[in-house]
């Protein structure tokens, strides 16, 4: 797992990178000032991982994106959890902070445990995709192959089965799905490059909607996500779509 700390370098933060880090395949990757580098570089040391697992950020909690540069906002892309902890006086334990100490503890416990969770979570939800992958592989249905015979991969009827099936299969409240041409090549004049259906089902029904957007692969891609989010909280606050 990936993980996004600001504030690694306080008190609390330490121990919860620490922590991180003792999951076996952890990768932690923290924002810091760009003059508390040296102590970042310490810390590392501290924790007893390689460079390649404890990455360092220079940035800022006051500037737009938290002042992280193009380079390394393209790294943490690939994030799985983020921990945001408010920056404190890192030059000694205060009486306050011994005090706080047993809350701090609990507060990592709790921490921790959720990240158990969520990754038990998120194995099930692999384990169910996997499964019905095989299942789609050696039974696929008659529907199915007729959906996409009449209508083609890249169709609005195609990105709303897929919707339905994956809430079906995964037992969310609500699905997204994706199906398109992000390019650079594959377009036709009916379907030229940048054309997305994306797909949305939830307890009310499932729906899909045509888009295109302009650019390279990545920033089409980039914006289909950003539009099927928008899908999403739209419909978590029952606005019309």
């Amino acid at each position: 797992m990936r993980y996004f700390i600001t504030g690694a370098t306080g008190f609390i933060g330490s121990r919860l990178a620490k922590k991180l880090l003792e999951r076996e395949g952890s990768t932690v990757y923290f924002l810091v000032r760009e003059r508390r580098l040296a102590k970042a570089e310490a810390l590392r040391r501290r924790w007893g991982v390689g460079a390649e697992r404890a990455i360092p950020g220079p940035g800022d909690l006051t500037l737009p994106r938290l002042g992280v540069s193009d380079a390394d906002l393209e790294r943490l892309r690939g994030v799985d959890h983020m921990f945001h902890l408010a920056p404190g006086d890192d030059s000694r334990a205060s009486a306050e902070a011994r005090e706080a100490a047993e809350q701090e503890r609990e507060g990592l416990a709790a921490a921790e445990e959720t990240i158990k969770r969520r990754e038990a979570d998120l194995a099930e939800v692999e384990r169910r995709l996997a499964t019905s992958q095989r299942e789609l592989e050696t039974n696929a249905s008659r529907r199915s192959a007729e959906l996409l015979a009449e209508h083609t991969a890249v169709s609005e009827p195609v990105a709303k089965a897929m919707a339905e099936n994956a809430r079906r299969l995964t037992g969310a409240a609500y699905a997204l799905s994706v199906t398109g041409i992000a390019g650079p090549d594959g377009g036709t004049e009916e379907k030229p490059v940048g054309t997305l259906f994306l797909g949305l089902a939830g307890p009310d029904g499932a729906m899909a909607r045509r888009y295109r957007y302009l650019g390279d692969r990545e920033r089409v891609r980039r914006l289909a996500t950003q539009t099927a989010l928008e899908l999403l909280r739209r419909s978590l606050l029952g606005l019309r779509h």
